[in-house]
C-alpha cells in the first residue's frame, strides 16, 4: 500500500503533468495565432501593392483624360468656326441673289 508521501508526490506529479499539457497547448495556440498574423500581414501588403496600382492607373487615366479635355475643346470651337461660316455663307449667298 503506497504511503501517504507518496500519493502526495503522486498528485503533484499529475498536477504538474496536467499543467504541462496545458502550457504545450499555449504554445500550439500561439504558434496558430502568429501563422494567422503572417497570413494577414501578407494579404495586406498585396492588398496595398494592388492599392498603388490602381492609384497609379487612376493618375494616368486623369493626364489622358486631361489632355482629352483640350483636344475635345479646340474641335468643338473649329467645329463652331466652320457652322458658323456656312451658315454665313449660305445666308450671304442667299441674300445676295
Amino acid at each position: 500500500m503506497p504511503s501517504a508521501d507518496h500519493t502526495d508526490q503522486n498528485d503533484r506529479l499529475d498536477r504538474i503533468e496536467k499543467k504541462l499539457d496545458m502550457i504545450s497547448d499555449v504554445i500550439v495556440s500561439i504558434a496558430r495565432a502568429e501563422e494567422k498574423i503572417e497570413t494577414l500581414a501578407k494579404y495586406g501588403e498585396a492588398q496595398a501593392t494592388q492599392i498603388l496600382k490602381i492609384v497609379e492607373r487612376l493618375e494616368s487615366l486623369e493626364r489622358k483624360v486631361t489632355s482629352n479635355e483640350i483636344v475635345v475643346a479646340v474641335v468643338n470651337k473649329l467645329f463652331w468656326i466652320v457652322v458658323t461660316g456656312i451658315v454665313g455663307g449660305v445666308t450671304g449667298m442667299y441674300l445676295m441673289q
